[in-house]
């Protein structure tokens, strides 16, 4: 089997909130570039897609647990439920596998639409499938049945990312407008009332946290800001500028938000603080292009567009 990075870094914190030098070593990887990563609900498993193919990960037993093949497209996001995957290609069209064994379920065809799609969330129980697109709506798939779409325009000069809270009540969009925008997973309708405001450039990434209580955004400024999703109101400013936000995560207890940015910078903050907590080495692979906490919350898994997986040990934070 070849090679999959699995970092077990022991991270103590100095005064200045250095790292020590991570410990590494290889356990297996996939044959081409790794467009995206996305974890199960409760951590157990790790789904890795590039071109072609899809890959699942046993995290705890460090081991291969199936390998998918898959259309030869782009692959724009990719989602994970309690028993299944979902990720979109092509021109917003979406493909489904079985967690547990990897084997295909039937896909589906999006609304005909010149553009691809932009951001996918997947409830984490199966009931429905979101997605966006860069003419600035979102669409709901329920799996399963073929002819069940929902679509919303989100007025936002097009979609950029979308997220969904851990129990499957609502969805974040970001726009390219500098707004986050909301609409109700279940009802597919639109909260006009709640449109949050600040960021300076368009929305690049977002995250909610496992209770539906807290949202975060990044943006194409570097900006970094945490919502109150009652009221709306700015908590934290974590960072004012920097290089673009590509990826956000936040673990299931809400206590750290990881994000990574152009650079190829991870930083793990302090939620309730909103503090920075520790900054993770670069490597020269280019952007964060996944970003997802596995094991519980204790690990962090990472991915810069390369063939490989960095698994981060933050038991220690």
């Amino acid at each position: 089997m070849k090679s999959f990075i699995f970092i077990s870094a022991l991270l103590a914190l100095s005064p200045q909130d250095e790292p020590v030098p991570p410990a590494s070593r290889q356990v297996g990887e996939h044959s081409g570039t790794i467009a995206r990563l996305a974890a199960s609900p409760d951590g157990s498993v790790l789904v890795t897609a590039a071109l072609g193919e899809v890959h699942a990960w046993d995290v705890k037993k460090e081991r291969l647990l199936w390998k998918a093949k898959i259309a030869d497209a782009t692959i724009g996001a990719l989602g994970v439920g309690k028993k299944l995957v979902a990720y979109h290609y092509g021109i917003a069209k979406i493909g489904f596998l079985h967690l547990e064994d990897g084997k295909h379920r039937t896909g589906v065809g999006g609304p005909k639409a010149s553009q691809r799609a932009q951001g996918l969330a997947i409830d984490p129980r199966d009931r429905w499938v979101w997605f966006g697109n860069q003419k600035g709506g979102v669409t709901r798939v329920v799996p399963g049945s073929v002819n069940s779409w929902s679509y919303r325009n989100m007025a936002n000069a097009g979609v950029t990312c979308v997220a969904m809270d851990g129990k499957g009540k609502t969805l974040a969009i970001g726009g390219r407008d500098a707004t986050v925008r909301f609409v109700g997973a279940k009802s597919a309708n639109r909260d006009d009332e709640k449109v949050f405001e600040g960021h300076p450039e368009a929305v690049s990434a977002i995250v909610m946290d496992s209770k539906g209580t807290l949202v975060v955004s990044g943006s194409e400024a570097g900006d970094i800001r945490v919502w109150k999703f009652s009221n709306g109101k700015q908590q934290h400013l974590l960072q004012e500028q920097g290089s673009v936000i590509m990826q956000l995560a936040v673990d299931p207890k809400g206590k750290y938000l990881a994000s990574g940015d152009e650079d190829g910078v991870i930083q793990v903050w302090d939620l309730k603080r909103g503090a920075p907590r520790v900054t993770l080495p670069a490597p020269d692979e280019g952007a964060v292009s996944g970003l997802a906490f596995v094991g519980k919350g204790k690990t962090l898994a990472a991915t810069w567009s390369s063939s490989k997986v960095t698994l981060w040990d933050l038991s220690h934070l």
